[in-house]
């Protein structure tokens, strides 16, 4: 059995218009172990996108480094609130830093 998915992924032309327009903000930093299923940047991109539900923007789901990357989300949740996300990740030899920035329409 698998969870309500509260957020679907959506297109947004302007990113960044949309980031400045939303109000209610929430930012959280993890230290991650790498694991076999994710042992580079661009694996945990994938689980993230996969994982989060929303859609990645201006191409940001595709890595162009294994030191560091900046992942863009953007999805309405299913009151049709905007939800954005900007992932700011970096790789170290014990594993990735990630800090996750996120913005909404509502609380």
């Amino acid at each position: 059995m698998k969870p309500p998915k509260l957020i679907t992924p959506a297109f947004v032309g302007n990113f960044t218009h949309i980031w400045d327009e939303l109000e209610n903000e929430s930012t959280a930093v993890y230290n991650l172990p790498k694991t076999e299923n994710s042992n580079d940047l661009q694996s945990l991109v994938d689980k993230l996108i996969k994982s989060l539900s929303m859609m990645p923007i201006e191409s940001t789901e595709i890595v162009t480094s294994q030191a560091h990357h900046v992942l863009k989300l953007y999805g309405k949740s299913i009151k049709g609130d905007k939800v954005a996300s900007i992932i700011r990740l970096a790789s170290n030899s014990k594993g990735f830093m990630m800090k996750n920035q996120v913005k909404s329409s509502n609380e």
